[in-house]
């Protein structure tokens, strides 16, 4: 847990970033499955 070390901006930073490509990947996956029908 080295998240205390870290910023509190970084660590912001990071979440979005994380939610931003879990946001993609889900797209990605349902684009795939839409076509794929």
């Amino acid at each position: 847990m080295q998240q205390e070390t870290k910023p509190i901006p970084n660590t912001l930073n990071g979440r979005a970033s994380i939610r931003l490509h879990i946001l993609l990947t889900a797209f990605l996956l349902e684009a795939r499955y839409i076509l794929a029908c």
